[in-house]
């Protein structure tokens, strides 16, 4: 389940009026996460190291995609897709960045 506290899982309705008892109206019944864990290696990057993203998904996940940008201006990259190591996990490796390049994987 996504945290309801972190702002990054909430996005403005569609509607001018709320939606009691019926799905939220920015609600995508397609592409349902499933992801039970994230893990970003190294935690505090530097300039010029790659970063590790790791994933745990429920087992019936066939495939998982990154979508990712570098700064909150630039346009989006991607999809990667990512590796399975073992059944429910994935991992993909962003490249290194230079001095003052922000990877973004929020949206």
């Amino acid at each position: 389940m996504l945290d309801p506290s972190d702002p990054v899982n909430w996005a403005a309705s569609l509607n001018e009026q709320p939606t009691p008892g019926f799905p939220n109206s920015v609600l995508d019944s397609s592409n349902r996460l499933r992801l039970l864990d994230a893990v970003v290696q190294p935690e505090a990057p530097t300039p010029g190291d790659p970063i590790v993203i790791s994933v745990e998904a429920s087992t019936d996940v066939l495939s998982v995609q990154l979508y990712y940008r570098i700064g909150m201006e630039s346009q989006e990259v991607g999809p990667i897709d990512m590796v399975s190591t073992v059944v429910g996990s994935w991992e993909a490796t962003l490249p290194a960045q230079s001095a003052g390049s922000l990877p973004d994987t929020k949206r």
